[in-house]
């Protein structure tokens, strides 16, 4: 196991350089500057003001019946003239995620110093900064405990004493006091005046003294800081009595927190080809373009691997929200694209990964939201907006669980909710858990039901969904002048009829497991089976529309008709034909890319590797980190004429690219080293998990397996699949039995572990 450790020899010199760290709940960002330490604080229930789905006027049924008779007719130009028009009263704004403040410690009346180190240990979870003045050793050490749900800070110093002045700072702060060694802030969000407090109580071997909210303290050798925010979302008016500090010393506090972030990180890891020189450079320079030019860096690709489960553990864990757009991160009072859920890729990517590489307790955030938050307003939103059973979710939502119609002509793509449905599906597959399925079942449920309502036929006989859109992408089309016309609205196109089967297969299976049977069961797989067939256009590209409509914008950063390849696991290795066509769709959109955003960079990567094609992806990995990828190893967006900003996406995703790279298993078998670009030809990966309750491990030299290492979660026979290098191979198992590839597969049953070692 690797230290991992992102290191710098400077302060952050910008907010996206800092370091953050988290608890699912609460987050901070350190920055780490010399003469005064700026820490950036965040909750997750700090959003601006509360969305109401009812704000919808009571005309938007008749509004959509309309643009539904317009499209099933054929007149898409005015179905979406109309809804850019007539409709655009119904497309709601939701309220921004936000900052909780900052915390300032003031310290020295310099900046300079020796020995400087900025370090932020990716496996225990802390942050540290060190360095000397003069003769005195300086040491910061910062973490936020799950286990004690405190945000803590200390300074220490060697060789000396020193001064401090702790300070909360917020632009619409409203009150402070100091109360008991402790500091108590009572602020508000930019909008909706929704309250939250931030305390922090200070213990020290100096002199501490309080005044106007602030602490001084003098002389001291030691100070721990420990912060506290509670808001008034989840604690209605006592939001304030409810500021905790565990009344713990530091080392039981950082012994607790490490044994719990470390026991999740510590499950799963990846070794590639590596330079030892590059470990010990720091991140300014290993980022620096001239040396990654010079250097493929295969400790890098493992350390944003392993960054990427950190920032899953820091920012989503057991009964907290799931991961925002910034996981829980933010330095402003607004985020760009309002820090939400958007769930028309971005929510998603970030928990693709979460069940492969080992974190499963971590998806279960997002379970929780689906169940008790977005069902219940999606039941709604059905209702009020379709006349309808069961439960709609578009394209965006907050912690307030909104699931209305937002932001523009885009925002009526109605397939939020039936994508999320897969993520119960999937987590079900890996763990086997019928009791959690049992649970998840009526947000299944409600999702297809409410797509079996809404099923109508097109001029083809065809089930369609009307209206929707592209994810984010128009088409072009002649309008009654002849002129080119971009049109969002549509209906049937490829992204909803490879959800919609998804759905519908998904809702059948998990049915037959639980021995549910009624009229909307027996009508899904007639749904599915009746949706029309994806089909392929004039460039040999996989169509994204039913019809073959020219692309808006051919570098487009989504590539939502991919989805039946990934994550939706229908696009098999058998169907080649399309598998051919989606290949050239993924062609097109990255040789001329519209967007630097990170998920549009690491999305191509995904799949290809799902594609089997490691050269293909290995590029992208690169590109990310060489594009987006800051000091910190945080993932940005770089549009063109906007200012760089925080994604948490493209992290995410980057995980789930390098576990497809090295592991699959959504074919009927454990597939090892599917994806390995020629980079790669020695390595190991430990602890990632398969679907069927599995976990694995393998080590390749020269490009094949010599050795792999299977646990079940109960007695269970499996078939691994080798490398095409591989296609005759033996093995001798830990049973003492003689194993041997057959066409490139080995079927082993295994009690609790079997291990295999090449002969």
């Amino acid at each position: 196991m690797h230290n991992y450790n992102i290191f710098n020899s400077t302060p952050a010199s910008e907010w996206l350089e800092a370091y953050p760290v988290g608890n699912g709940r609460m987050g901070s960002l350190i920055m780490g500057k010399v003469s005064q330490e700026i820490i950036y604080l965040n909750e997750e229930t700090i959003v601006s003001s509360r969305d109401n789905t009812t704000e919808h006027s009571p005309e938007i049924y008749d509004k959509l019946q309309y643009i539904r008779k317009l499209l099933l007719e054929g007149r898409d130009v005015e179905a979406d003239t109309y809804a850019k028009t007539e409709f655009s009263s119904e497309y709601k704004r939701v309220s921004s995620y936000g900052t909780a403040g900052m915390l300032k410690i003031a310290l020295h009346e310099t900046e300079n110093c020796e020995n400087y180190c900025r370090k932020l240990d990716v496996m225990n979870g802390k942050a540290s900064v060190s360095y000397d003045i003069g003769n005195t050793r300086f040491t910061r050490e910062c973490f936020a405990s799950y286990p004690d749900d405190i945000m803590v800070y200390r300074i220490t110093c060697e060789g000396g004493k020193f001064d401090a002045r702790v300070n909360y700072e917020y632009a619409k702060c409203l009150s402070k006091e100091s109360r008991e060694n402790a500091c108590i802030a009572v602020s508000e969000t930019l909008f909706g005046h929704h309250r939250f407090a931030v305390g922090f109580r200070i213990e020290s071997d100096g002199d501490i003294t309080f005044g106007n909210g602030m602490a001084q303290i003098t002389d001291a050798s030691s100070v721990l800081i420990l912060c506290d925010i509670r808001t008034e979302f989840r604690h209605g008016e006592s939001f304030a009595e409810k500021l905790s500090f565990p009344a713990l010393s530091y080392n039981e506090l950082i012994s607790r927190h490490t044994d719990d972030f470390s026991s999740l990180m510590n499950r799963a890891d990846i070794e590639l080809p590596k330079l030892p020189e590059s470990e010990t450079l720091p991140m300014s320079t290993r980022l620096h373009p001239t040396h990654r030019a010079l250097v493929p860096d295969g400790g890098l690709l493992a350390l944003q691997w392993q960054f990427g489960r950190y920032l899953l553990v820091s920012s989503s864990r057991p009964g907290t929200f799931p991961a925002n757009l910034q996981g829980i991160w933010a330095s402003d009072l607004i985020c760009p694209w309002n820090g939400d859920f958007h769930l028309n890729v971005n929510l998603q990517m970030n928990y693709w990964a979460a069940e492969t590489v080992n974190l499963s307790e971590c998806h279960t955030p997002l379970f929780d939201y689906m169940n008790n938050i977005l069902l219940p307003s999606g039941k709604e939103t059905a209702k009020f907006i379709y006349h309808s059973r069961g439960s709609v979710v578009h394209h965006l939502s907050t912690i307030y669980g909104f699931t209305g119609i937002a932001d523009g002509v885009w925002g009526i793509w109605p397939m939020g909710a039936a994508w999320l449905a897969h993520h119960m599906w999937e987590h079900y597959l890996f763990t086997k858990d019928e009791s959690f399925l049992r649970e998840s079942y009526e947000f299944i449920r409600e999702t297809a039901i409410f797509f079996i309502d809404n099923a109508v036929k097109d001029k083809n006989g065809y089930f369609a969904t009307v209206p929707s859109t592209v994810p984010e992408h128009e088409y072009v089309v002649k309008d009654e002048n002849g002129e080119d016309r971009n049109v969002w609205i549509t209906m049937n196109c490829s992204m909803d009829i490879e959800a919609i089967n998804m759905l519908m297969t998904v809702f059948e299976e998990a049915s037959k497991i639980l021995g549910i049977d009624d009229e909307d069961v027996r009508f899904a797989p007639i749904l599915r089976d009746g949706l029309p067939p994806l089909k392929v256009g004039r460039f040999g590209q996989l169509q994204e529309w039913q019809e073959d409509h020219t692309e808006s914008d051919i570098g487009h950063n989504h590539i939502a008709h991919g989805y039946t390849l990934f994550p939706f696991n229908t696009l098999t290795r058998d169907m080649k034909e399309l598998r051919d066509a989606l290949t050239v769709s993924i062609e097109r959109r990255t040789k001329k890319p519209s967007y630097t955003m990170g998920w549009c960079i690491i999305l191509p990567a995904i799949m290809y590797a799902r594609l089997g094609r490691g050269d293909d992806a290995y590029p992208f990995l690169h590109r990310l980190i060489g594009v987006c990828s800051s000091n910190s190893l945080l993932t940005t967006f770089a549009n063109p004429g906007l200012p760089d900003g925080f994604q948490i996406d493209a992290n995410f995703g980057f995980v789930s690219a390098i576990a497809e790279m090295l592991l699959q298993s959504h074919e009927g078998m454990i597939s090892l080293l599917p994806a390995l670009p020629k980079k790669w030809d020695h390595g190991s990966f430990r602890g990632f998990r398969a679907r069927g309750g599995f976990e694995v491990s393998a080590k390749w030299e020269d490009f094949s397996v010599t050795e792999f290492t299977v646990k079940a979660d109960s007695p269970s026979e499996g078939i691994i699949e080798l490398p095409k290098t591989q296609k005759n191979s033996a093995f001798l198992g830990s049973d003492g039995k003689a194993y041997s590839s057959v066409n490139g597969k080995v079927t082993v049953f295994v009690e609790s572990e079997l291990k295999l070692i090449a002969k």
